[in-house]
């Protein structure tokens, strides 16, 4: 253990350990409220776990205590060190207690927090936000008349569309337009009759095949 060192760290806690019956078991040596005679400046635990399935090894507890004085750690390590825990099914845990590889702890400034501590009741927005949550529901509007809620909208735009179109439809509503002559019609052309001009088609000459051989010629008579 080095002179030093101010933060110290116990291993091995029974899993189910609540936090509440670790710091009742270390109070002789660590106290943190002002009204006491303060040991130690931040603690934190860390709560296990039990295994659910079994040949599952248990995660047990950890507890961090940072002390004023290394001689107030020496103190602690040489009285809780050893200490026996045993949880409701008769398992004994021993309490390891060593110095912690990271002396570095956590840092709250309580001024901070106190400087700030019920300033938003005082913050203008927040009490703008407030009166109008209190203040009255504005009345509503009253309903419009059945004739005027049916009438249609209408803008100067629209009717300055609408005049400059109705001069442009009065003439050519009073145009007339002039009658259309219908076209003559042209008799029908009677049909020609193609099969009775159609010359008598002549049917081909018949080929005359000779089939026969010519009879061999007579034999010749010697003297």
């Amino acid at each position: 253990m080095t002179d030093s060192a101010r933060k110290a760290v116990v291993r091995d806690l029974p899993p189910t350990l609540p936090a509440e019956v670790f710091w009742k078991a270390v109070e002789p040596w660590v106290r943190t409220e002002p009204e006491t005679a303060r040991t130690a400046k931040h603690t934190s635990y860390v709560q296990g776990k039990r295994a659910e399935q079994p040949g599952v090894w248990d995660t047990p507890s950890v507890a961090y205590i940072e002390f004023l004085t290394p001689a107030l750690l020496l103190a602690f390590a040489t009285h809780f060190h050893g200490h026996i825990f045993r949880d409701s099914k008769g398992h004994d845990f021993v309490a390891f207690v060593d110095v912690a590889l990271i002396q570095s702890c956590a840092r709250w400034a309580p001024t901070t927090y106190e400087r700030y501590k019920g300033a938003v009741e005082h913050a203008p927005e927040y009490k703008a936000f407030v009166a109008s949550l209190e203040a009255p529901p504005a009345k509503a509007m009253p309903d419009k008349p059945a004739d005027k809620a049916d009438a249609p909208v209408t803008t100067p735009l629209v009717e300055y569309m609408r005049q400059k179109q109705q001069p442009s439809e009065a003439p050519a509503k009073n145009r007339q337009e002039p009658p259309k002559t219908p076209k003559p019609t042209k008799a029908p052309k009677p049909k020609k009759d193609k099969a009775a001009k159609a010359p008598p088609k002549s049917a081909p000459a018949p080929r005359i095949t000779i089939l026969t051989k010519p009879p061999p010629p007579p034999p010749s008579s010697h003297a």
